[in-house]
């Protein structure tokens, strides 16, 4: 019963669309429940009052996040965390209650995988603005598991990846005043390693090419608009090239050249330095069908590529393409992972 991978899923803010796109991806995925465990973490009448908007069931059997998750093939598990009400959340208000409640789902999700009883976490979106008001900084998913995994984040990598497009950033969830001087030579240099390695072991790639973009328009058109091509991109490309011969990194190339010509086939993977700098063509060209992935942490995690957008938990109409995808995504890696460890002989 535990020897299939486990995945556990956490269904981000319960005010938004999360509850709403993990019932109906898991809904969707009913093959998913017989190759894995998966267990959500979140609120049982939240995720029973989104089955019902949908028009779908929900079922799921209480599991113990202290002990090994066993769950029959075919059944789906629930860890409720402390706190979680009897009342299902509003959809499109969000509350302290519900700030505090995505925050735990997170952790405890962290501790499962941490604890090796669970093979990977897949994330529904979470409003940083409600975790922070119920009392917990948070600037994202990628640092907090950064730190829960003892991990420093300059050691991770966030990543989009598309069935068009895979971008990686340099850095995170910085005001753009701070971008420039975020980004350094070693940064960079670990950014690129990530991508590359990702490439290699979890795509396949023998021969990955990655594409490094300029901080500044043009790519700073040679100092003209910014030294930071001269001065940290282009030593950590050089540097690159010496550290893994057997991948072809290109750059630093302006933006719109790198992007347009990863869409024609030129690269596997892009690296920007900035949040918008990647998720605008990344949501542009493959809203719903991307993944956010982290690369560096000693787990798997995958998630949506979209926030929690009350609007539509208000409506009810949703795309629950991205959070399928991320479970899949997690599936096929997990799978690798127990494939790998059974070659090695534990």
């Amino acid at each position: 019963m535990t020897s299939r991978p486990c995945l556990a899923v956490t269904m981000g803010d319960p005010a938004g669309i999360g509850p709403l796109v993990t019932v109906a991806a898991l809904h969707a995925l009913p093959e998913l429940l017989s190759s894995h465990r998966v267990v959500v973490v979140g609120c049982h009448p939240t995720l029973e009052g989104a089955a019902a908007r949908l028009g779908l069931t929900w079922n799921a059997t209480l599991a113990d996040p202290a002990s090994p998750i066993a769950i029959d093939a075919g059944e789906l598990g629930l860890i409720e965390p402390p706190g979680a009400s009897a009342e299902a959340h509003e959809p499109g208000v969000p509350t302290l209650r519900g700030g505090a409640l995505q925050v735990a789902a997170i952790d405890i999700a962290a501790a499962l995988v941490m604890d090796h009883r669970a093979d990977a976490i897949v994330t529904g979106p979470v409003s940083k603005i409600a975790i922070t008001r119920a009392g917990v900084p948070f600037s994202g998913h990628t640092e907090h598991l950064a730190r829960a995994a003892g991990v420093s984040s300059d050691a991770v990598t966030m990543m989009f990846a598309g069935p068009k497009l895979k971008i990686a950033l340099t850095t995170t969830h910085l005001p753009i005043r701070d971008v420039s001087g975020a980004v350094s030579v070693d940064r960079l240099l670990g950014t690129i390693r990530r991508v590359a390695e990702a490439l290699f072991v979890w795509w396949g790639i023998s021969r990955p090419r990655v594409v490094v973009l300029g901080l500044n328009p043009h790519a700073g058109e040679e100092g003209l608009i910014g030294d930071e091509e001269t001065t940290v991109i282009a030593p950590a490309v050089d540097r690159a090239r010496e550290l893994i011969p057997n991948a072809a990194i290109s750059g630093p190339v302006p933006s719109e050249v790198g992007l347009r010509r990863a869409l024609e086939g030129a690269y596997d993977a892009v690296i920007a330095h900035y949040h918008d700098q990647a998720t605008i063509p990344s949501k542009l060209i493959e809203m719903g069908r991307a993944v956010n992935v982290t690369l560096g942490l000693p787990f798997i995690r995958t998630s949506v590529d979209h926030g929690v957008a009350y609007d539509a938990a208000m409506s009810g109409v949703v795309d629950s393409g991205s959070m399928a995808a991320a479970l899949m995504l997690a599936a096929s890696l997990t799978l690798q992972v127990v494939a790998g460890r059974e070659q090695r002989g534990g």
